[in-house]
């Protein structure tokens, strides 16, 4: 017998199919025990002794299939040692139980941890299952993006819509939660409701959700694309893409620790009406990191970063050294990509000897030219004497938080801090220093140049990508100098130059149609450079906003909708189109751009 066919012999048999189908039911119907016993207002529609059959046979569910995993193989000490972990979390929720029972205390804490372990696993198992079957070439990615895009904002706008997220004297419509829903899962931070008022913590946990699970989904997609076009021997069966995503999971879940560990002592040291507690300057802490990493304007403040400047906090937010220190950085490092954070890791861990490949090398340039210009020209554009001049337009998010004339206000190495700060967030990253609706008309058109350029391919940001902008840039300067493309462009000019033009071309429409459509359903009276503003931030993923949008504002319906599709649209529909052409072609492509 050979070597080649014992594995075969001794391989552990499939898990039946219908037991997988089973187990996902598990999972659905321990989701609809926490919701109607956790999110619904009292009189509940089912009795506690219907929740609780249906929380135990999901849970038995769950045990039996485990334990079937280890019976179902033959070498179980392989079996046991893979599922150790659920099994030893069985047998610690069961002692709990009993311990609880024993105390006759409420054992639906211990329940519903259970029941939520349960979702996460079979979460686990579907993204596993969709990477296999992108893997083998049995799924499209395009398709799968789209897909759970479309079917995350659903979700999320149901989860919204639940009376114990938005508490009992929040009024919430459909669209209000599909607008939130939407922006949250984009990782873009345009609002219609105050994130830390108008949600309870489960609304505020759902929307925190949203925005983490989207900013691991467009990286994972999005260096998918990447890699594929510089490196597709890297990105080739079912074992490369789980790497792939575990990648992306671990380096946004270490970053963002490390900015939850920064961002701590300037929470804890807040002042405002009340005194913060440990728990709160915890979830600030998290809240904020995350939102930065993916890009998203979430805060928990209805102020963002400029709280504590109208309430006269003794150190308002902006004037802690971690909102440069640590908020920029992180919105930056998920701005760059995770295949330029991978290769600065190696040469990191290489002692900063040898090369960053070309990609890494155009993107961070291209990103250090960004930043500074963008502080220059924010600096020389914003002048004292016409940044209020639209002080008072507007009312709510992002307007309501600095005084008047707030960059009047500030000393010249605030304003270049700021400005430097802007300069970073802009390109889609949401959260801001400056009250955004007081900057000169020229100064908020400046911010939507830098919001249409967006970020760097493989990352949380959107927009139309710095590698674009640069393949723009060097097929004008080839041109104009009278050289060939392919010397400009290293030998690639039709492909590169020919996708750079695609992205150009598909945020300028979009930016303008979203313009045009705010403009025909807005009351008059709107000033078209802040329905402009609005467009190119809904629709390059940024969140920062002039008025239009926020708490207590005059956007009507058809404009929430309207921002809504520019949201889903500027977010996948680059991406989506690129990964339909990679899969119809196979053919890789010297750089990507998306």
């Amino acid at each position: 017998m050979s070597p080649r066919t014992i594995p075969s012999q001794s391989a552990p048999p499939a898990r039946p199919a219908a037991l997988t189908a089973v187990t996902a039911l598990a999972a659905v119907v321990a989701a609809a025990v926490l919701v109607l016993r956790y999110a619904l207002r009292p009189p509940l529609p089912v009795d506690e002794f219907a929740l609780f059959s249906a929380a135990v046979a999901a849970l038995g569910v769950f045990v039996f299939d485990r334990l079937l995993r280890v019976v179902l193989t033959s070498d179980h000490a392989t079996a046991l040692r893979e599922n150790s972990i659920d099994l030893l979390l069985i047998v610690a929720a069961a002692a709990a139980a009993i311990i609880v029972s024993l105390r006759g205390e409420d054992f639906w804490p211990v329940l519903a941890l259970s029941l939520l372990y349960v979702i996460i696993t079979q979460a686990g198992l579907l993204a596993s299952w969709t990477i296999r079957r992108l893997g083998q070439g049995r799924a499209s990615p395009a398709a799968t993006l789209v897909t759970i895009f479309l079917a995350a904002i659903v979700a999320g706008a149901g989860l919204l819509m639940l009376p114990a997220a938005t508490g009992e004297k929040s009024r919430f419509f459909f669209s209000d939660a599909l607008f939130t829903a939407a922006s949250a899962f984009c990782d873009v931070g345009l609002v219609v409701k105050d994130t830390g008022v108008d949600f309870t913590p489960l609304g505020q946990g759902v929307i925190l959700v949203l925005v983490q699970g989207g900013g691991l989904t467009m990286m994972f997609f999005a260096t998918l694309l990447v890699m594929r076009v510089i490196a597709p021997q890297r990105v080739a069966g079912s074992r490369d893409l789980r790497r792939l995503g575990a990648s992306v999971v671990l380096v946004a879940l270490a970053l963002e620790a490390l900015g939850v560990v920064l961002l701590y002592p300037m929470f804890a040291a807040r002042q405002g009406a009340h005194l913060p507690t440990e728990g709160q300057a915890l979830w600030d802490s998290i809240y904020c990191s995350v939102c930065a990493f993916c890009n998203a304007g979430f805060s928990t403040y209805r102020d963002n970063l400029t709280a504590g400047v109208a309430e006269g906090w003794q150190q308002p937010l902006r004037s802690h050294w971690q909102v440069p220190g640590v908020i920029a950085p992180l919105a930056v490092l998920g701005g760059l990509g995770l295949p330029v954070l991978l290769d600065l890791g190696r040469w990191v861990r290489g002692g900063l000897r040898g090369k960053l490949a070309m990609h890494s090398q155009l993107v961070i340039a291209v990103s250090v030219l960004l930043l500074i210009g963008g502080a220059c020209g924010l600096l020389l554009i914003q002048r004292a004497d016409t940044a209020g001049q639209s002080v008072g337009r507007h009312a709510g998010f992002n307007t309501a938080g600095a005084s008047e004339s707030d960059w009047n206000t500030l000393t010249p190495p605030q304003r270049l801090a700021y400005s430097v700060f802007e300069s970073a967030t802009a390109r889609t990253g949401g959260l801001t220093v400056l009250n955004v609706s007081q900057l000169s008309d020229a100064g908020k058109f400046w911010l939507c140049g830098m919001m249409t350029i967006g970020g760097s391919p493989g990352g949380t940001a959107g927009g139309m990508k710095t590698v674009t902008l640069a393949v723009l840039l060097a097929a004008a300067w080839g041109y104009l100098r009278r050289r060939d493309d392919r010397a400009v462009l290293d030998g690639a000019a039709a492909p590169l130059l020919s996708a750079a033009l695609l992205a150009a071309i598909f945020f300028v429409l979009l930016i303008v149609a979203t313009t045009i459509l705010l403009c025909m359903v807005q009351p008059k009276g709107q000033l078209f450079i802040d329905l402009l503003f609005e467009a190119c931030s809904a629709c390059t993923s940024t969140g920062l906003s002039a008025g239009l949008t926020g708490p207590s504002t005059g956007i009507n319906e058809s404009g929430k909708l309207i921002l809504t599709a520019a949201m889903i649209a500027g977010r996948i529909g680059l991406l989506t189109i690129l990964l339909r052409r990679i899969g119809a072609t196979q053919k890789p492509e010297p750089l990507a751009i998306a």
